[in-house]
């Protein structure tokens, strides 16, 4: 029972994977092409956001028993095509969440604090604190839009600054002692931050948009450590400009393969990171060292039971 595994992992999964009495067969640097002409070998897969798995790919899987997802994003795997062929789609979102909670809240108090704007004030020559007088977090209501594994895992991260914790998701009745669920409109009505926590599918693509966005009666910063396409930045860099917002964090963005831009896009891109009061990292959030090892050790607990 041979398992392609198609990204970096650590050792213990391939250990797992062998007493469970499967043939792992390691290729991290394996390309799509390459998946294309050999993947009619194995009865499972192993991938992270590097390899797309679409209808064509999948139909080639003769084999294919299991698709096992590093994360939680599933959107560059076609899960129907998956369906269609009686093959089990295997998720590890819990692995990583914390991480992600915690990107996202040092996001905010990068912004809160403006650590960008001053450090570079300093690096000029500037030592002036009361142009950078900071806001305290304690003072401000957070939102969160999506309440699963790192919504929830933010909200909790979010204890001990003293915030009040607000959040919307509209296929949970209930949330933790973390956060208090509220309708949609009440969020918007008072949270002065926007944490978004959701998959990427047809009903969230380009769902927060200028039109979203201005129903906010006080919105101050928007935090996106989920998926690109979700918000929409072009509405985020206008509204910023305007100051209508006060600035975003941004750990994802709609197109993440710098070496396929169109001009227009690195022209857009390029005024997205250098304005003073947005923040963007390249998709790192749950990316912390010991994630690997908890995404082998829930994956493999998931395929015992499969």
């Amino acid at each position: 029972m041979k398992v392609l595994i198609t990204d970096m992992v650590d050792p213990l999964l391939i250990e797992g994977l062998t007493e469970l009495g499967y043939q792992p067969d390691y290729q991290p640097n394996i390309n799509l092409y390459d998946v294309a002409e050999c993947i009619h070998n194995y009865v499972g897969i192993i991938v992270t956001t590097k390899i797309a798995l679409d209808s064509a790919l999948i139909q080639r899987a003769e084999k294919l028993k299991f698709i096992a997802r590093l994360g939680s994003g599933t959107d560059h795997i076609d899960t129907e095509a998956a369906l269609t062929k009686n093959i089990r789609l295997i998720t590890t979102p819990e692995a990583n969440a914390g991480s992600v909670g915690e990107h996202a809240v040092g996001m905010i108090i990068h912004l809160l604090h403006n650590f960008s704007t001053s450090h570079d004030a300093v690096k000029r020559g500037i030592f002036d604190s009361n142009s950078f007088r900071v806001q305290e977090l304690s003072e401000l209501t957070v939102g969160i839009i999506g309440y699963g594994n790192t919504g929830s895992a933010f909200a909790k991260r979010l204890q001990g600054f003293d915030t009040e914790v607000i959040g919307f998701d509209k296929y949970r009745d209930s949330f933790d002692q973390y956060c208090k669920k509220v309708s949609l409109q009440e969020l918007q009505k008072r949270a002065h931050i926007l944490g978004i926590h959701l998959p990427l599918t047809k009903e969230t693509r380009n769902l927060i948009t200028a039109s979203y966005l201005s129903r906010f009666e006080r919105l101050w910063f928007v935090i996106n450590t989920s998926r690109g396409n979700i918000l929409n930045l072009h509405a985020v860099l206008d509204m910023v400009n305007k100051e209508s917002l006060q600035g975003a964090g941004l750990d994802v963005i709609d197109n993440e393969e710098v070496e396929t831009y169109t001009q227009e896009e690195k022209e857009f891109y390029h005024l997205l990171s250098i304005h003073p009061r947005i923040l963007i990292t390249p998709h790192i959030a749950g990316k912390s060292h010991s994630t690997r090892k908890q995404h082998a050790k829930i994956l493999l607990k998931k395929l015992k039971s499969f």
